[in-house]
């Protein structure tokens, strides 16, 4: 058999199934979904925003258990008052869940903790350094980080912007915070050595990554041309990081980096799956899935995007990709986890047009085989 052939048939020998779905009953439609963390019992924290910040726990089937909804400021305009972007469990089986909350003088980051439950432990409100400066403030991100808690956000005085880390202990008690440009990101991954690597796509066509120590000082950091950079979370320890960048259009590559950041193989290109809004995974047999959208059809004015998911191929595999049936109801994969290294929960936003009973968040169940 040919080096094409035994390709060929190594491509149809895998797959991409999505076992099932269930649509979130008792949510409101028109929600958004950041969110979802996988707890201990093999049942579910999803999060995002219904107008204000929501969550819901979700059994081993589908089940909602139940939900927190933010309270609402009926005199602040605005669609949106608050939003949850990340969530964790703490070592008493309690959650918490970060992100920001608008009200009428600023923007805090926004901390709620919940017990198992679904009862409020504590809210916070919180700006950098305390408060002593007048910056507003948000989480963007928030990651088991060693034996605590990393909250990965930033901060500004309407002047200049600046990155904001916290570490958490496994309680949810704050230990430190960093507030200057070095740690500047909008997600991070945890490394097996417990350093952090942040990323920070706010320049045009410039991402910097960031890595740190279990301190914050920073080790390591480096610049990259693109559109966008995506860290890769994994179902193992990482030890070499791998990313996706992007460059405009279609264009997409996969980039393996070492401890310093540099570059350890060539770059990879890739499917144009977008995973800005969803998430990607490297998975023990060292392919890569990706969590996203993709356009498909239109042109580069119309542009339509659909759910989609894909499997990066190892070495000269091509890629297998998964578009979302039917096009168009879901415009991206919101978020996944692991179940198992090749099993994986995943949520998305869909919209029915006329039929409100099928719009909603959604949660399925995908094979990567």
């Amino acid at each position: 058999m040919s080096v094409h052939s035994v390709a060929a048939y190594a491509a149809s020998a895998r797959s991409i199934v999505v076992d099932r779905e269930v649509l979130l009953k008792g949510t409101i439609a028109g929600g958004t979904a950041t969110v979802i963390a996988r707890m201990p019992d093999g049942g579910f924290v999803i999060a995002g925003d219904m107008g204000r910040a929501w969550a819901a726990r979700v059994n081993v089937g589908g089940e909602i258990q139940w939900q927190f909804l933010d309270s609402q400021d009926e005199s602040l305009g605005g669609s949106i008052q608050s939003q949850f972007n990340g969530a964790v469990m703490l070592a008493d089986s309690s959650i918490l869940l970060c992100g920001r909350k608008y009200t009428k003088h600023m923007i805090f980051a926004f901390i709620t903790i919940l017990a198992s439950d679904g009862r409020v432990i504590e809210k916070r409100y919180l700006s950098p350094n305390e408060g002593r400066e007048s910056y507003s403030g948000s989480f963007s991100r928030c990651l088991r980080w060693g034996d605590g808690v990393a909250l990965i956000g930033g901060a500004s005085n309407g002047k200049k912007g600046v990155g904001w880390l916290m570490k958490l202990d496994k309680n949810g008690r704050k230990e430190w915070e960093i507030v200057n440009a070095a740690v500047l990101g909008t997600d991070a991954v945890e490394m097996a050595d417990h350093n952090l690597v942040l990323t920070d796509s706010r320049r045009v066509m410039e991402i910097e990554l960031t890595r740190l120590d279990q301190k914050g000082e920073v080790l390591a950091s480096q610049s990259f041309r693109g559109t966008d950079l995506e860290l890769l979370r994994s179902t193992e320890a990482i030890v070499d990081l791998q990313v996706v960048i992007y460059g405009g259009g279609s264009e997409a590559t996969l980039h393996t980096l070492d401890s310093q950041l540099h570059e350890v193989a060539p770059p990879k290109r890739i499917s144009a799956v977008f995973i800005e809004q969803g998430c990607g995974y490297v998975l023990r047999d060292k392919s890569a899935v990706l969590f996203g959208y993709e356009q498909k059809g239109g042109d580069a004015f119309t542009a339509p995007y659909t759910a989609t998911i894909a499997r990066v191929g190892v070495d000269e595999e091509p890629d297998l990709v998964h578009v979302l049936e039917p096009y168009y109801e879901s415009f991206t994969v919101r978020g996944a986890v692991p179940v198992s290294a090749f099993e994986f929960v995943a949520v998305r936003d869909r919209i029915v047009v006329g039929d409100k009973n099928k719009s909603g968040i959604v949660l399925f169940w995908v094979k990567i085989k």
